[in-house]
């Protein structure tokens, strides 16, 4: 599917947030349309901050300096690739078996130490109410064969933030991208008292190292969604099954609500990991009134299956040269009573 046509480029003002160890500028822009402001930055194509007129707070966690996206850790708004999640060391393509660098465990996770989350993106155009960026990764980065471009696009809508992904690679390689944002809708300390539904009915369980098992299983009781459901105290960190294989059109994964805020997530993607961010440090400097800490925010990441590389039966996620992968995912946002 080719990259949609990125539009009238406008006037508005490009920030620098701040500066990577070597001294590298990161720009920052603000974009705004139909009640809905974001601001991204270079930085792992990051969503610094998330807003919706007539609310006073940020739907998203997010930092007030750069020097915390650096060290932080847990790709805070970022787009995690070249492959989200976690693959199992390396993965074999055109017959032949690339070893990927291990980050976690024996497990490569969202791309290994260089991913695109933690890498420096490439400002191209911006207007109003749409920014989008650029990143290349040379052959054998993080063990992954081929060199690869991707895009990301943001666009302000009315009541909405639609995310775009594309990528091509000169040789046979994965691609798995994903938006890692920590929502919270409330403003509260933590998402315990958001109410969760999901399009989901199976999932994907997992060994004691987070890597799939291959199995798709039902969704037990404490897995199962399809009704809303208040988070309170459950702790969630595991892929649900959403598809048997991407659709060309974003489908409904996701209805989060928090406070007087709701938000309908849908994707492309045949999968979603949800994360209740139990293992989230207690940080300083945030956009929130005090610190975060742990279940500070819940991450909604629509993606293909883990693992998909090593488990037949999974929807592939390989990248050959000619063809281009690519992802819709919107973010719907209102304000509701009661």
């Amino acid at each position: 599917m080719d990259q949609p046509p990125l539009g009238d480029v406008r006037q508005v003002s490009v920030t620098v947030f701040g500066h990577t160890k070597d001294g590298t500028p990161v720009k920052a822009v603000t974009i705004s349309a139909g009640g809905v402001t974001a601001t991204v930055m270079e930085w792992g194509a990051t969503l610094l901050d998330l807003r919706l007129a007539g609310v006073n707070h940020s739907l998203t966690a997010g930092f007030e300096d750069f020097a915390t996206y650096e060290t932080h850790g847990q790709h805070v708004g970022a787009i995690a690739g070249r492959f989200a999640g976690r693959i199992a060391g390396g993965f074999e393509i055109a017959g032949n078996y690339y070893p990927t660098t291990r980050n976690n465990g024996p497990a490569t996770l969202h791309g290994g130490g260089a991913g695109f989350g933690v890498s420096l993106w490439t400002l191209d155009t911006y207007g109003d109410d749409f920014v989008d960026m650029t990143i290349r990764q040379p052959d054998g980065a993080g063990g992954f064969p081929g060199e690869i471009e991707a895009h990301c696009r943001y666009d302000a809508a009315d009541g909405e933030l639609r995310l775009r992904l594309t990528a091509t690679a000169d040789r046979p390689t994965v691609c798995n991208l994903a938006q890692h944002s920590y929502f919270n809708l409330s403003g509260a300390a933590t998402i315990d008292d958001h109410v969760l539904q999901l399009e989901a009915d199976r999932y994907t369980p997992l060994n004691g190292d987070l890597l799939p098992t291959g199995d798709v299983l039902p969704c037990d009781p404490s897995r199962d969604y399809r009704a809303p459901r208040r988070i309170g105290a459950a702790s969630l960190d595991g892929h649900f099954v959403l598809a048997d294989t991407r659709r060309d059109l974003p489908a409904r994964a996701a209805v989060l609500r928090g406070g007087d805020v709701e938000m309908a997530v849908e994707t492309t993607e045949p999968g979603l990991v949800v994360y209740t961010a139990d293992k989230f440090p207690v940080t300083s400097g945030g956009l929130a009134s005090g610190p975060y800490g742990p279940r500070a925010g819940i991450c909604l990441e629509g993606q293909v299956w883990p693992d998909a590389p090593n488990q037949p039966g999974f929807p592939t996620a390989d990248l050959m040269p000619g063809d281009t992968y690519f992802q819709e995912t919107k973010y719907q946002l209102k304000k509701v009573s009661g």
